[in-house]
């Protein structure tokens, strides 16, 4: 067969002198030895063939010693017994540069080097970067440098972003109340920097009284602090070497009446406590959203049987009255209890209760008859019902009573069904 055309057929020069041409190899013509395809480049300015060996692999190439020639008009030409085709290319050898580093060379006794800034910006604090270089005239543009050798940088420690998502849990105690205060790195938040430490800072609201903080290293995500009934302003940040994060605020509403009452006001038992359903993918809560509230908060223990329970809490946009809430702690049989509060300018209020089962298992024990009393036409049953406590696999909605004559089973099937609700 015919040569192909040479593709890719371009030339360049890395010192100005020294000039490469290269051009990617064609299809096999099946002509081998003295008929294989022969590649001869030819000068058309000074109409001089050019002096080099062409060497081919996967891509062919040819370097010869351009002298002081500027300006080159190449042609390639590429033949075998049945025909040949050419390539050609022309250039200014300035415009053809290679450069393979930052280094600018001038036409004086000396080299001279120029540096060139410039800012990245839109970088994350105390974040490892990678970054290189590679450059292409301005003018008369012909095809980027190679890459230069990669560079490994630090950006430097800022203070915190974000803000930490805290919670807390109210004990009522003779005199006052124990509050478990909670705390995480939201989805936003960056510790921008090596090490992290979380201050807890608390203050009685309306006292000139100097306020109490701890702090805890980063290995730490809760803490318990006694107040009394008195209202407080408690807040945490986060600090690293640079400085504090924006502080999460909660304030601590004072407690009112005796510790009955106390108690009362925290558990929220004055609230029905309504049933909710679970799916495979977790537990379905919804509640009445109002516009007095800037957003909504659900807990619950992942462990509820246990003490500590492994009190969990999620946050909610005002705009949002229902939440999938999902746990890898979730097991069946286990009954789960939602508080749902209100915030509103960092102050909390219980709205709702909600309780359920990621899973409903049958009732573990059949309910023991203790009585039994006879009449001509009827039987009278008496047993203990069922206690409506967190123990149970599910909810008792109920009893079935089977009958059936003495001479058969009293099997389910076949037998009268009476439904006790």
């Amino acid at each position: 067969e015919q040569p192909d055309t040479p593709n890719d057929f371009s030339c360049q020069t890395q010192d100005i002198r020294t000039i490469t041409c290269t051009w990617s190899q064609g299809g096999n013509t099946y002509l081998y030895g003295r008929h294989s395809p022969k590649y001869t480049l030819f000068e058309e300015i000074s109409q001089k063939p050019i002096p080099c060996t062409v060497r081919c692999s996967k891509q062919c190439s040819c370097s010869w010693d351009g002298d002081k020639q500027r300006v080159w008009n190449i042609t390639l030409t590429v033949e075998n017994p049945l025909g040949k085709k050419t390539a050609i290319d022309t250039f200014h050898v300035t415009h053809r540069g290679r450069i393979f580093s930052f280094l600018f060379f001038h036409n004086i006794s000396d080299t001279h080097h120029q540096y060139h800034r410039i800012t990245l910006s839109g970088l994350q604090p105390h974040t490892e970067y990678t970054a290189r270089a590679r450059c292409g005239a301005a003018k008369h543009f012909w095809r980027w440098s190679e890459w230069s050798k990669a560079q490994t940088i630090r950006t430097k420690e800022a203070p915190p972003s974000g803000k930490l998502d805290i919670w807390r849990e109210i004990t009522p105690v003779p005199g006052g109340r124990n509050v478990t205060l909670y705390w995480k790195q939201a989805s936003g938040f960056r510790a921008n920097g090596r090490s992290i430490s979380y201050e807890v800072t608390w203050k009685k609201e309306d006292d000139d009284d100097k306020a109490e903080s701890i702090t805890f290293p980063s290995v730490y995500n809760s803490t318990r602090i006694s107040i009394d009934n008195h209202s407080y302003t408690i807040s945490i940040k986060a600090k690293n070497d640079v400085n504090y994060s924006l502080p999460s605020v909660l304030i601590i509403p004072k407690a009112t009446g005796n510790s009955r009452n106390i108690f009362t006001e925290l558990s929220g038992s004055e609230l029905k406590e309504e049933r909710v359903n679970g799916t495979d993918d977790g537990i379905f809560i919804s509640w009445e959203r109002s516009d007095q509230y800037d957003s909504y908060i659900i807990d619950w223990c992942n462990l509820p049987m246990l003490q500590p329970c492994d009190l969990q809490w999620k946050r909610f946009g005002a705009n949002t009255s229902s939440a999938l809430i999902s746990s890898g702690a979730f097991v069946p049989g286990v009954r789960y209890n939602f508080h749902i509060y209100g915030l509103a300018a960092n102050r909390t209020s219980l709205l709702e209760k909600k309780t359920g089962y990621f899973r409903e298992l049958p009732p573990l024990l059949d309910p023991i008859v203790e009585k039994i009393e006879l009449t001509f036409n009827a039987v009278t049953l008496s047993w203990d019902s069922y206690l409506t406590n967190e123990s149970w696999t599910g909810f008792v909605r109920g009893y079935r009573v089977y009958v059936s004559p003495i001479e058969q089973n009293c099997s389910l099937e076949g037998s009268y069904k009476h439904v006790l609700s």
